[in-house]
């Protein structure tokens, strides 16, 4: 009876199943990349010719006779070396596949023949790796005859391997006559193991009667407390099923295949009503079974045809008319069935995460529990997919697809993903109890074991090996397991034979003792891969558009956003879909899984942006209903009752609430998904969802401030800035709230992207808020400026437009509007802002040039001021005077337009920076004539005497002094023009002269000085200012001082206008107005227009 045992050994049954599972996995694989290949994807070229397929579609028909392709005027002959280059790795798959199918029927004949019993509660690894090779053996033969091109491939191949080899492939015979006898793979695939009918009944007997135990309904489920580790608090730390515990842990769906492919190698047994009752409770649970990734069966199908081919099928009509009455069951009830399998797992799962998320230690001795649920959600996650896809077969009930779309999946799926990353992040708890376990109870049992019973001297060595495995591990030695599990799959190969010593069915604690050690050291050295393999519904990636929808249809529902990242999760196990057999499909789907989760979290964090931007912008419509101009329209509408409706309060509105209440709940649920996990693995890629969030915020804010400067304006004038900055305000505290859900820095977004506003883009870029303002400022001065329909009003401090003009510049200019533009473009947009005008200047300047040059006499002026009648000559000869009044008005209007800008920025910069703007001013008053300095000072907003940018911009226009003092000569001159003019009159009640005419004084004062300053010697640069200063002064006060006998109708606001030119000056003072003009002039015309009376002289007797 030893002899017996040692034969067991000697056959190795444990090694040659297990290689044979996975080799078959591997042609399984092959197989299926055929198919796809030649089926679904682009064949090779040569393959799909017309020429080619005519010819072999004749040849089929003498199968499996070559010789019609062998001639000499045949394509095949023409194009062999192609043919067979193409076509040689498809046919050994199907060599490959022959031989597969004939080592399957020497194992189960020589198990059989030893008289060998499975049973799943006692020899469970080989039980389960016997019955996985018929899963395995059936799965290829249906896979192998789905492949259409089967004979071609086999016909083709061999006529271009005989052209070149002169004989014959060697495996063609046999392998044509399997495609010959197995055309119909349910009608004959049986009747080799016909005389095993036994060897294969006994393992599927004692999977039935685990499955009577796992598959049940929902309510019995519940009624059991299947799952509910807290039913019993006072048994919640003692270990659960330890003698069960594999099959515990075992799939359902597993099961189910096993015994439907199974009983189709042996219909025969199926007239036992015992296994026929087993057969119909697998058969309603589905339409469809799994063969490989995307590949299903029909079971009904398959066995319908199997027990209408039997010899006897006369007898099987009973059993052929349940299983057409359990396909209608499969199709109306099963549905039903699983979806409230789902609703109890998704409650049972949350109710024990959170147990175990919040006492850990739970996971050692409830780890059979945890198990076996996530081993139901996969199975019910796989039975969903591969039932949404498959095609339904015909039958007398109609299949609703509906039934098949489960919303609520997502939340199965993030439970899943979830305890499989508490797993992982708690393996060293589950390592310490595993290992506890593992040199406590079982080295106990197993030392027991070998003094207790009568092994045989080989058995006993084995038991031996266990115990010093054991020890080891006590000892504090790392040791591995994996030798341990394959001497025990050995053992159970040895003990489970006929007359054998020890046979393993009549000590079946012995066996459970040691299947619990075995579950206990996967555990223990390979746990992230057994929880994988257990738990995980990799063939999700097979399902890639459906998982997309049901991402889609995740993302957008408020009741399931929060699980939205299990689907990033579940991307991580796609890649171990993939077989050693193809190296290069693990790449292919590691990456493809890796992109996958990158357009998962792309999409979560642009819902969420989405989510924040609505938020936002609402809080901006109500900010905005807080405005003084909006109050103020409120209270002049409630004043008058009955005219104007009573806006009702915006905080009392429940349309408004309610929108805000939605979108607050859905920035929580999806901002909870993104900063659930700090980083998250796929493919050893780390992705970092809370960085997928920043990048769509910093994406997006730049274009939403951008677009809140237009926002509700007409015509595309933007808003006053400080409606606009009250509108950025409110959009930045919403989006604060942020920084409540998800740790992420919300002020350095906006730090960046404001920083980025206050830059002016390039025209094919989205135009920021310094572009759009620059722009209107630059319009508002260059286009309404030059036409005189805005004027400058120095009392108010501000532009101010007259009646007709579309854009009310008093609203745009003022100190508040300045100072809060100021506050949006920064300074970097000011000093856009100064260039765009210091660049006008210089166009301006450029004019004023050219009109000096064609009036050369005006150098004469100088030397005849004060020879009346000369100056009227040469003031007769000049022409243009007129333009150059409106170039020198507007390039005044521009330079006080600026000045009130570098004001507000100043009072800005003092406010947010008080210390770095006091430094800068200190450094500004103390280092003189330093440009580095000037430029600083003028970022600041702080002006120099001789502004940097000016001289900068203007030094190209100045190539001839004589061409400077032409200028400065006519700048005098205009003040008479200004006196002479009788539509320059003054308004007192808005401070403003037409034509800006009191905006020459400005530009006399800052021209005079920079072009002096650009043509003079460095040495003497002061002095020359001084002088053509004086000079324009002197030349005005003769002028107008002569006006007084010319009767010029607008001589006092020339006077102004000349005293405005001292006060512009910082280097002239008052008394040089004095030596050529009395200031009582200057008191008596402001008096005069401010009383309005523009046109009256007021001059002292003596003065006249």
């Amino acid at each position: 009876m030893a002899e017996n045992g040692m034969a067991m050994l000697r056959n190795k049954f444990a090694e040659k199943l297990t290689i044979l599972n996975d080799h078959g996995k591997g042609i399984l694989c092959k197989l299926y990349h055929t198919k796809r290949l030649l089926q679904h994807e682009q064949p090779p070229s040569v393959l799909i010719e017309k020429t080619f397929e005519s010819q072999v579609k004749a040849a089929l028909k003498k199968f499996p006779n070559v010789d019609s392709l062998k001639e000499r005027d045949s394509f095949t002959s023409a194009r062999r070396e192609e043919l067979m280059n193409t076509l040689q790795p498809h046919y050994y798959n199907l060599v490959d596949a022959m031989d597969f199918q004939d080592r399957v029927k020497e194992v189960v004949a020589s198990m059989s023949a030893c008289q060998m019993r499975l049973q799943l509660n006692l020899n469970y690894r080989l039980t389960a790796l016997f019955l996985d090779l018929l899963h395995t053996y059936v799965a290829v033969i249906l896979l192998l005859f789905r492949l259409d091109s089967r004979r071609m491939i086999a016909m083709v191949f061999n006529a271009t391997y005989s052209m070149f080899k002169g004989n014959m492939e060697p495996a063609y015979p046999r392998l044509s006559q399997l495609l010959l006898d197995y055309d119909t793979p349910a009608r004959v695939m049986y009747a080799p193991f016909k005389p095993h009918i036994n060897m294969i009944l006994t393992p599927l007997m004692s999977v039935r009667a685990h499955l009577d135990t796992m598959y049940q309904t929902a309510d019995e489920f519940r009624k059991a407390h299947l799952l509910n580790i807290a039913n019993n608090p006072a048994k919640m730390t003692e270990p659960e099923h330890m003698y069960d515990v594999l099959p515990f842990t075992t799939s359902t769906d597993r099961m189910i295949h096993w015994l439907v492919f199974g009983y189709l190698l042996i219909p025969n047994a199926l007239a036992e009503d015992e296994s026929m009752m087993t057969m119909l409770r697998c058969l309603g649970d589905g339409f469809v079974l799994q063969l490989y990734r995307t590949e299903v069966a029909y079971p009904h199908t398959l066995l319908d045809t199997t027990l209408a081919s039997l010899a006897d099928a006369k007898k099987m009509s009973k059993q052929k008319a349940q299983v057409a009455e359990q396909l209608a069951a499969a199709i109306t009830e099963a549905p039903t069935l699983h979806r409230d399998r789902r609703t109890y797992l998704r409650h049972s799962l949350a109710q024990l995460l959170a147990l175990v998320q919040d006492k850990p230690g739970l996971l050692g001795p409830k780890m059979p529990v945890v198990l076996r649920g996530l081993v139901m959600a996969r199975d019910e996650v796989n039975w969903l997919m591969r039932h949404a896809h498959a095609q339904p077969p015909k039958a007398k009930a109609k299949v609703n697809p509906k039934v098949f779309q489960d919303k609520d999946l997502s939340e199965l799926l993030f439970y899943i993903t979830e305890f499989n990353y508490l797993l992982k992040g708690q393996r060293a708890i589950i390592s310490r109890y595993f290992k506890d376990f593992l040199t406590g109870h079982n080295l106990t049992v197993i030392r027991e074991t070998i003094g207790a019973l009568h092994l045989s001297e080989h058995e006993h060595k084995i038991l031996n090996g266990f115990a010093q495995t054991l020890e080891a591990l006590a000892s504090g030695e790392g040791a591995s397991f994996a030798g341990f599990r394959l001497d025990w799959l050995r053992l159970q190969a040895s003990m489970c034979a006929a007359n054998v010593p020890f046979p393993l069915h009549q000590n079946e604690l012995f066996a459970s003792y040691l299947n619990l050690a075995e579950f206990n050291s996967y555990l223990l050295d390979n746990a992230d891969t057994f929880v994988r393999e257990t738990s995980m519904p990799a063939n999700m990636w097979f399902y890639r558009t459906t998982l997309t929808k049901m991402f889609d249809t995740c993302v957008n529902s408020p009741a399931h956003q929060r699980f939205s990242l299990a689907f990033v999760m579940l991307c991580d196990s796609f890649s171990f879909n993939a077989t050693p057999f193809f190296p290069d499909e693990r790449m292919q789907i590691g990456r493809g899984a890796a992109e996958m989760a990158a357009n998962f979290l792309a999409r979560i964090a642009y819902n969420t942006t989405l989510a924040v931007h609505e938020m936002a912008m609402a809080h901006v419509a109500l900010g905005a209903e807080l405005l003084p101009s909006k109050a103020v329209t409120v209270m002049v509408a409630r004043t008058k009752k009955g005219k104007a409706p009573v806006s009702k309060d915006a905080d009392r509105d429940p349309e408004t609430t309610k929108k805000l209440e939605n979108l607050q709940a859905t920035l929580a649920d999806l901002c909870w998904a993104l900063n659930h996990h700090v980083t998250v693995n796929v493919f050893n890629i780390c992705f970092s969802p809370r960085e997928y969030l920043v990048k769509n915020l910093s994406s997006t804010v730049p274009n939403a401030l951008s677009h809140l400067v237009t926002m509700n304006a007409p015509d595309g004038v933007p808003q006053r800035p400080s409606v606009c900055l009250s509108a950025v305000k409110s959009y930045m505290a919403a989006y604060r709230s942020l920084e409540s859900y998800v740790s992420i820095d919300v002020s350095s977004i906006f730090a960046n992207a404001m920083l980025d506003q206050t830059l002016v883009a390039a025209g094919s870029e989205k135009p920021t808020i310094a572009t759009s303002y620059v722009s209107f400022y630059c319009d508002l001065l260059f286009k309404y400026g030059g036409s005189g329909a805005v004027l400058f009003s120095e009392s108010r401090k501000c532009l101010v437009s007259k009646s007709g003009v579309n854009v009310r510049a008093e609203l745009y200019t003022d100190v508040t509007e300045l100072r809060a533009l100021c506050s949006l473009i920064g300074p970097f947009g000011v000093k856009q802002l100064n260039a765009d005008l210091v660049s006008r200047l210089g166009h301006l300047l450029k004019d004023m040039k050219a009109i000096a040059t064609t009036n050369p006499r005006i150098n004469e002026l100088a030397q005849c001021i004060h020879n009346a009648s000369d100056t009227t000559d040469v003031l007769r000869s000049l022409k243009d005077v007129d333009l150059f009044f409106k170039l020198l008005s507007i390039s005044g209007l521009i330079l006080n337009f600026r000045k009130l800008v570098l004001e507000a920025l100043s009072s800005v910069l003092e406010d947010r920076i008080p210390f770095i703007f006091t430094t800068i001013q200190d450094l500004h008053q103390h280092v003189r004539g330093s440009e580095s300095v000037n430029l600083l000072a003028l970022t600041a907003g702080l002006s120099s005497e001789l502004d940097p940018t000016l001289i900068r911009e203007l030094r190209p226009y100045i190539d001839d002094p004589q061409h400077v003092h032409m200028l400065v000569l006519l700048f005098g001159v205009t003040l008479r023009h200004i006196g002479t003019s009788s539509s320059l009159a003054f308004k007192p009640a808005q401070g403003t002269f037409e034509g800006n005419s009191q905006c020459i004084a400005t530009a006399a004062a800052v021209l005079s000085s920079i072009l002096m300053a650009l043509s003079s010697n460095p040495s003497v640069m002061r002095q020359s200012i001084v002088q053509a200063q004086k000079l324009i002064i002197k030349i005005g006060s003769v002028l107008l001082l002569r006006l007084q006998k010319e009767g010029g109708k607008n001589r006092n606001t020339a006077l102004l206008v000349l005293n405005k030119i001292v006060e512009e000056s910082p280097f002239l003072t008052a008394d040089v107005l004095e030596e050529f003009l009395p200031y009582s002039l200057v008191r008596c015309a402001q008096h005069a227009l401010c009383a309005g009376t523009s046109h009256q002289q007021v001059v002292p007797e003596e003065t006249a």
